[in-house]
């Protein structure tokens, strides 16, 4: 594979239009409108293939006007993978040398400081059991992260985070989103380093811990939530450390309620929340036996959750959306009427297959556009409903094919 970075030095000090000639002869210009309908339909993905990205630097060979449009796609998304542990080559998410990218910025390479401009999403699929993924080795990519000032969005995972990475972060002045996946502290990092953090204004927020280093909740305390729209957490782990008042949250999910409390008295601090999803509760008895406030939360439109926890949610609130992570006890025309209690029509259910069989929907929902039916063999995700059959499970375990 040709080096890129070599190939591209010569086209980044000057961009001109395209000229054309034929037989020695210039000819007439293409408007530049026209080349641009033709890239639009060459726009690659959020995250691109080897070959796309292949394509791209040849179209960006071509010309200096064509390197202007293909320069900001083949550099806006990177993606550091792990070597191949058989052929110790690159994946092939991989499709330059990324370390002598880096490396060219740090020296002071103009061409390479061009490019880093360029990034607006930086992804690390690194390898915790991976000597090549050392603090050192991270390091040199962290050392960067400053000379890209247009990077929006920062995912790492299976990443060691060291004390460079907290030190930068600061100095991204466009980040909006940090994705941390199965990632760990390095033994350097203190609360003096995590408290830079406190200066980085994010809108979205991922934390998955690893699952055998759960440490990832020490970051929960310097979060600025001031300006966060979107946060997903494995673990409720932390989140009273979070509690204040008015925070401007809108989406939240939680894989894993550790500790229903804290849950309740962060809700109380979210009056712009719209989506809530809570994948599992691990300590059911301490749910609430009443009907929340609907001043807490009243802007709450979707509510993934067990029935334990939304029959005492739903009720007041304008949920539209409303999808069962675990059925309650013989759901019936009793639960269908505490759901009812919405003060908006419920448009999208996600119900056990007893529930569906046992009451008639359109009866108690009439405005109902999706219907998605739990079974035990997996879920049914319908169409338009008042197109299709959907398959549900009968009390025998035999499959019925029945109308909404």
């Amino acid at each position: 594979m040709s080096d890129y970075f070599t190939e591209v030095s010569f086209i980044c000090s000057s961009l001109t239009g395209p000229i054309r000639k034929s037989a020695g002869t210039l000819s007439a210009d293409i408007p530049n409108e026209v080349y641009l309908e033709i890239f639009k339909h060459l726009r690659p993905d959020v995250w691109i293939d080897v070959e796309t990205r292949q394509v791209l630097c040849n179209l960006a060979l071509v010309c200096r006007f064509f390197a202007s449009v293909m320069l900001p796609w083949i550099f806006e998304n990177l993606t550091i993978t792990e070597k191949d542990p058989y052929t110790q080559t690159d994946l092939p998410s991989s499709s330059f040398t990324t370390t002598k990218f880096c490396r060219s910025i740090l020296d002071g390479n103009p061409t390479a400081v061009l490019l880093a401009k360029y990034v607006k999403r930086w992804a690390f699929e690194g390898s915790l059991n991976q000597s090549r993924w050392t603090p050192a080795f991270l390091s040199l990519y962290f050392e960067t992260l400053p000379f890209m000032p247009n990077l929006i969005k920062l995912d790492l995972n299976n990443i060691v985070m060291t004390k460079d990475l907290f030190r930068r972060l600061p100095n991204i002045p466009q980040l909006e989103a940090l994705e941390l996946v199965r990632c760990i502290f390095d033994g350097s990092v203190q609360d003096k380093h995590l408290k830079k953090f406190t200066s980085v204004r994010l809108k979205k927020l991922t934390l998955h811990h690893h699952y055998s280093y759960n440490n990832l909740h020490r970051l929960l305390p310097y979060v600025d939530m001031s300006s966060l729209l979107y946060m997903e957490l494995r673990s409720s782990t932390g989140l009273g450390t979070l509690t204040t008042t008015g925070l401007p949250l809108e989406y939240l999910k939680i894989s894993s309620v550790t500790n229903a409390l804290d849950l309740m008295e962060f809700l109380k601090s979210t009056p712009s929340l719209k989506v809530l999803c809570l994948k599992w509760l691990e300590t059911p008895n301490v749910w609430p036996t009443s009907i929340i406030e609907p001043s807490y939360i009243p802007l709450l439109v979707e509510l993934e959750a067990c029935w334990t926890f939304c029959k005492f949610v739903v009720p007041g609130r304008p949920i539209s959306c409303l999808r069962l992570t675990s059925p309650g006890p013989m759901m019936a025309a009793e639960e269908a009427m505490v759901v009812k209690r919405s003060t908006r029509p419920i448009t999208h259910l996600r119900i056990p297959a007893e529930f569906y069989l046992s009451v008639p929907l359109s009866d108690y929902f009439p405005d109902l556009k999706r219907l998605e039916i739990e079974m035990e063999s997996g879920n049914y995700s319908g169409l338009p409903w008042d197109e299709v059959c959907f398959f549900a499970i009968d009390f025998s375990n035999s499959m019925t094919q029945v109308k909404p």
